[in-house]
Order: C-alpha cells, then structure tokens, then sequence
C-alpha cells in the first residue's frame, strides 16, 4: 500500500524499461566502497556515541518483501537513538552502508551500500544514493545494481524508498532480471 501522495510511482515489472548498463562495470569499485567505508569510521570516531546491536522486527511486510512474517533482522547502528545504520543483517546476506556526510540537523542517508552473501562474502548487489529530496516528502532515489555468480550486472533499477518508513515503495528504469531484493530496507536515520 502506499501512502497518500505517492501514488504516482508504479511498481515496475520484470519487464525491461531502462538502458543495459555495461555489465562489467560495477557501481561501487573496491577502492571508492573502501573509501566510503573509511569516511564513515572517520565520522563515527569523532564523536563518542556507542554502537548497538539491535533486533528489528516488522509485522506488516514492506511491499518489496516476499517471505514469512514477521520479518525479523539485525542492525549495527551507531548513536543512542539508533541514528546511522552501519550493517544489516538480514540471514542469507548482510547490507553495509556507507556515508559521506552526516547532515545531523535533519537525518542521516546512507549514501550507499552493498549486499555480500554470508556465506562466500560475494558482492550480491550494490546500491548509491542519488537524491535524497531533502525538504519535500518526496521518496528517496538510489539506483542498484545486481551481480550474478560471475560478478557481472544481471539487474538494475532505480528505486524510491519512503522517507519515514524506509521501505521500498517502486522501481523504475528496470533493466534483466532480478533474483532477490536486496535493498528492501533503505535505513533513514532520525
């Protein structure tokens, strides 16, 4: 269900309505993500404020979300209300999330992320913000990329993450073919 006002969006397809983007070209190169990784940790060590682990548990299934309910998952999150997401443990995978600033007068947004499998630490899929809509109501934009066995591009799309929920609400610009949803959860910080 989406809430009122963003009923424009329309949940895509599989069907192919984006560009073929070079399938050997990655969103994140090993050196930026390790760069992104390292401009967070600069940020976190500034400020004393401790990390938490925390249990999340959610009983209405966000609308990307096709498994068993409840959908329970852990989180690394540093600050004492839980502000900035660091790791998302959802089972099969992790998300780490990255940021380059950390805005705290209004919320912090990752400014993107990559799944790795638990059990080969292979690069599932990888994520970048690319408008946050700061000031309006209007969902947050990332664009992901999803690698195969091969660690070539098997899907991409852009997606919209409602601002309070953080939840997927639609993809747009679809290209192949998607295996899981990886980003179902975009964390918004408070």
């Amino acid at each position: 269900m989406f809430l009122p006002g963003l009923a424009y969006f329309v949940q895509a397809s599989n069907s192919e309505s984006g560009t073929a983007p070079d399938k050997d070209v990655r969103l994140w190169s090993d050196t930026e993500f390790e760069r992104a990784k390292e401009v967070t940790k600069e940020m976190i060590s500034s400020v004393r404020l401790p990390l938490l682990q925390q249990e999340v548990t959610v009983y209405i299934p966000p609308p990307f979300y096709k498994g068993e309910l409840p959908l329970i998952y852990s989180v690394l999150v540093w600050g004492t209300q839980g502000d900035v997401t660091i790791l998302m443990d959802l089972g099969e995978w992790s998300n780490e999330f990255v940021y380059l600033d950390l805005d705290k007068k209004s919320y912090a947004l990752a400014n993107g992320a990559r799944a790795t499998a638990r059990a080969s630490a292979r690069v599932m899929a990888e994520a970048k913000l690319l408008q946050a809509f700061a000031g309006s109501s209007e969902p947050v934009l990332i664009e992901e990329y999803h690698y195969g066995e091969d660690g070539k591009v098997i899907f991409k799309c852009r997606s919209y993450f409602n601002k309070h929920s953080g939840f997927k609400e639609s993809e747009t610009e679809t290209w192949g073919k998607k295996v899981k949803d990886y980003f179902l959860i975009w964390p918004m910080g408070s």
